[in-house]
């Protein structure tokens, strides 16, 4: 009997994290949550996610990366990557 109560937990809590995850109000929203997903808990440089994430315009990219940023879901870091000094941005979601 507990083992069917455990196992009702855990499709219920799974079932709910990816409606969390996937299920969107709007399509701003839906982009966001897409985008987020591109992001990984490790460092992204900027051009995977450009790539992962070509059905966004420039425009709405960068307005959804800035506010994932600002909300504190994800952190951005400039590096320098090579010898003549070129910068580039990297990603990393946060929670």
């Amino acid at each position: 009997m507990e083992w069917g109560i455990n196992v009702a937990n855990y499709c219920a809590d799974y079932l709910a994290q990816n409606v969390k995850q996937h299920v969107a109000n709007n399509e701003r929203e839906s982009n966001t949550k897409k985008l987020l997903n591109i992001i990984n808990y490790d460092w992204t440089i900027k051009s995977v996610i450009t790539r992962k994430s070509q059905w966004l315009s420039t425009r709405d990219r960068e307005d959804i990366l800035k506010q994932l940023v600002d909300s504190e879901q994800i952190e951005v870091q400039e590096i320098v990557y090579n010898a003549q000094g070129q910068r580039r941005k990297e990603y990393k979601r946060i929670e």
